[in-house]
């Protein structure tokens, strides 16, 4: 739904009372909220949907929310629905098992309250929890909507244990969600969704100097018939071999994630950014001398990687006092083809380094290092 900022849905006095209700239940629920109250389904007959809160298997936790919009299907005298845009902080959904499941999920998100009236045009009470679209099914037909419980600053702790994706926790979520309080009204937060995998990068030689032409074989390569684990043997090379790689492409089957505590302005060797605690950035590949490609706010980009290589081959590094936290590493396959002298060619995954790689930092002959002999 789009958002009005003129505000002239709210130009009648019943609509300016339901959206005040609903602000002040927000002023509750927002997650650094220290009040305990909850009073979702008081006296309002059926809310939306057809879960009780004891039953909700979604738990959603969002700071800022902001009303954003009206449902003119639900409003009458006496019963009213509007929909609101949300910060969201993070998901903690039941799984097959029963037991919760959390992730950080930064991104927007429209959520429906249903209100009522007694016929006072100026008292609205907020009824059952808020109701959350779920898409449509196979045959276009809507599917039906569930209900999201927000989760309370005051009932994290006592709440249901979560097994938290990575090193998340409630603590770390909270300080999360106290930044984003208290990021400027007037900042709209953009969708940060997941890149769709996997993501191609062709004819790349990632890594300082990494450069195709003439590489050695210091070891047995099984060389296959397409760049797929599972295509058939092409041939052997065995050591001492020479070849030609011709080309190389990377294929990223997991993005890593950097979540942000603080605003960090980045502004070294030509990037220029502003992350808040509402981001996300999604680490792709590091290709060498500090840089690399990233997914942002729904669109592939790029720059300095302030925050370290943050892929397979690298640590993971929390950095707790520099206001981010890589909190999953960034996974690729590389699949480079190469040609014999004797003209045939496949591909093969380099699982280490290869004599030719970086001829630039490359010193004394085209030769295989010795083979250590055992003590």
């Amino acid at each position: 739904m789009p958002p009005d900022p003129s505000n002239r849905i709210f130009a009648s006095t019943e609509a300016k009372a339901a959206r005040a209700a609903l602000e002040e239940q927000f002023a509750r629920d927002q997650f650094t909220s220290t009040d305990g109250s909850r009073s979702y389904g008081s006296g309002c007959g059926t809310p939306i949907g057809t879960r009780s809160p004891g039953n909700a298997d979604i738990l959603v936790a969002f700071v800022r929310p902001r009303v954003v919009n009206t449902v003119s299907e639900f409003s009458s005298a006496t019963e009213m629905s509007l929909a609101t845009e949300i910060t969201q902080l993070a998901l903690v959904q039941r799984d097959a098992n029963g037991q919760w499941q959390g992730m950080l999920h930064i991104t927007r998100d429209t959520l429906r309250w249903h209100l009522h009236s007694d016929g006072d045009p100026e008292k609205w009470r907020v009824c059952g929890l808020p109701g959350h679209a779920n898409g449509w099914n196979p045959n276009r037909s809507e599917k039906p909507m569930t209900q999201w419980l927000p989760i309370n600053g005051v009932n994290t702790e006592l709440g249901p244990k979560v097994i938290w994706e990575t090193n998340m926790s409630w603590a770390k979520l909270k300080r999360i969600a106290d930044s984003v309080s208290k990021l400027p009204p007037d900042f709209v937060v953009e969708g940060n969704p997941e890149p769709e995998l996997p993501i191609y990068y062709r004819d790349v030689c990632p890594g300082e100097g990494c450069s195709f032409g003439p590489w050695l074989a210091c070891d047995t390569v099984r060389i296959l018939t397409e760049a797929k684990g599972s295509a058939p043997t092409a041939f052997m090379l065995h050591r001492g071999d020479t070849i030609t790689a011709l080309t190389g492409d990377i294929k990223i089957t997991q993005a890593g994630k950097v979540v942000f505590s603080t605003k960090i302005r980045v502004d070294q060797e030509g990037t220029h950014a502003l992350f808040t605690p509402a981001d996300t950035l999604y680490p792709l590949i590091h290709l060498g001398e500090g840089f690399g490609s990233w997914y942002f706010r729904g669109k592939g980009g790029g720059g300095f990687f302030f925050f370290g290589t943050s892929d397979n081959t690298a640590e993971i590094d929390t950095g707790p006092n520099e206001g981010y936290s890589v909190v999953r590493q960034a996974r690729h396959e590389w699949w480079v083809k190469v040609r014999t002298s004797k003209g045939r060619e496949g591909w093969f995954t380099p699982s280490g380094y290869m004599v030719g790689m970086s001829p630039h930092y490359e010193e004394g002959a085209f030769a295989c290092p010795p083979v250590e002999k055992p003590e």
